[in-house]
C-alpha cells in the first residue's frame, strides 16, 4: 500500500526545486510568555501551531494535509494561486482519487456482519481527517459541500497554513512564493513512502528540525531550548523523543551531550549550570531510500537485538 502511495504521488508530478514549501505559520508560532508553560502543561491547543493542533497518535490529518500541499504544487499551480481540488476522494475505473494517495493500516474484511474492502475503510480515514481539518477549531480546509447529505467531502479546498484564526473568515491557501518564510520538505518524503510511515510526533518533530535550521541560519547542527520547543512549536516531551526513531532510521543524527539522558533531561540537576543541549542534523540525501525497506530493516534489527 505504501509503495502504490508513492507511486501515485509520483505520477502526480514533482514540485518545483524538488521540495515541498510549508509555511513556517504551519509549524511554528511566535512564543509567549505569559504561561507557566512545562512537559506536563503544554499550550492550550488554540496557542499551538497547526501542526502540532492537529497532532493525534492515529489519524491521517497531519499527513493527508501534507499529502495535500505536495499534490496542489506537483501539479504546477502558480505562485500565489489558489490551487483547486477537482480529484474525487475515490477514484473511478483507472481514476485516481484521494483514496490512492494515502497509505493507512487497514485490511479487507469479509468476516461477522460488515464486510468492508480496504477502499472503503481508507475513504472513512479520509472522511475523518477531514472533518477534523475543517472544524472550527483546525480550519486547514474548507468543504464546499458540507452542508450536503452525501458527497460532503468532495471537491474539498484547502486553506492557509496557519489555520483557525480570530475573526469571521479563514484565509485560502495559495502557493508560497519563494520569499515567504517556509519549511522545505523533499520531495523524496512523499515520493519514497516516508510520510506514510512516520508517525505525526516524528513528522512534527523533522519540520521543527527544518525550521530552527532556517532560524540559525541554515546551520548544519541545530538544539531547541525548551522554553521554544514548548512554547514555539507546542512540542511535548513525547513528540521530542521521537528523534530516536528518525535517528535509527538514518534520517536525522544526534550529537548527544554527555551530561543529559536519551529524552534530553539533565542527569545531575542544577538550576545555576545546565548542561548542553543535545544537537540535530537532518540528512536530506536519506529520504532518497525507500521508507519500506529502511524502517523494515532497522525495526528487525531492534528486535534482534
Amino acid at each position: 500500500m505504501v509503495g502504490t502511495a508513492a507511486e501515485q504521488l509520483r505520477h502526480r508530478g514533482t514540485p518545483p526545486g524538488g521540495v515541498v514549501r510549508v509555511r513556517s505559520r504551519f509549524v511554528w508560532t511566535e512564543p509567549r510568555h505569559d504561561a507557566a508553560l512545562s512537559d506536563r502543561r503544554l499550550p492550550e491547543r488554540a496557542r499551538r501551531p497547526s501542526a502540532t493542533r492537529i497532532l493525534t497518535p492515529r489519524g491521517v490529518a497531519l499527513r493527508l494535509y501534507l499529502i495535500a500541499l505536495y499534490e496542489a504544487q506537483a501539479r504546477g499551480t502558480a505562485v500565489d494561486r489558489v490551487p483547486v481540488n477537482d480529484m474525487p476522494l475515490c477514484g473511478a475505473g483507472r481514476e485516481t482519487g484521494w483514496t490512492d494517495l494515502i497509505a493507512v493500516p487497514v485490511q479487507h474484511q469479509a468476516r461477522g456482519r460488515v464486510v468492508q474492502s480496504v477502499t472503503d475503510k481508507k475513504l472513512r480515514a479520509l472522511q475523518s481527517a477531514l472533518a477534523h481539518l475543517a472544524s472550527t477549531e483546525v480550519q486547514l480546509v474548507h468543504l464546499p459541500y458540507g452542508g450536503a447529505r452525501a458527497g460532503r467531502f468532495e471537491g474539498f479546498q484547502l486553506l492557509h497554513e496557519s489555520g483557525a484564526q480570530e475573526g469571521p473568515h479563514a484565509l485560502a491557501y495559495t502557493v508560497p512564493r519563494r520569499d515567504e518564510p517556509c519549511v522545505l520538505l523533499p520531495a523524496e518524503m512523499f515520493t519514497r513512502g516516508w510520510i506514510h510511515l512516520l508517525e505525526d510526533s516524528e513528522i512534527v518533530f523533522l519540520m521543527m528540525l527544518l525550521h530552527e535550521r532556517r532560524r540559525a541560519g541554515h546551520s548544519d547542527w541545530v538544539k531547541v531550548e525548551s522554553e521554544v520547543r514548548l512554547s514555539g512549536y507546542g512540542v511535548g516531551r513525547d513528540s521530542y523523543a521521537a528523534h530516536r526513531a528518525l535517528d535509527l532510521f538514518g534520517l536525522v543524527s544526534v550529537s548527544v551531550s554527555p551530561d543529559r539522558d536519551e529524552n534530553g533531561r539533565s542527569k545531575d540537576f542544577d538550576r545555576f549550570h545546565l548542561p548542553p543541549l543535545h544537537q540535530f542534523r537532518v540528512n536530506g540525501e536519506a529520504f532518497e531510500q525507500a521508507a519500506v525497506e529502511v524502517v523494515s530493516k532497522a525495526l528487525t534489527q531492534g528486535v534482534q537485538g
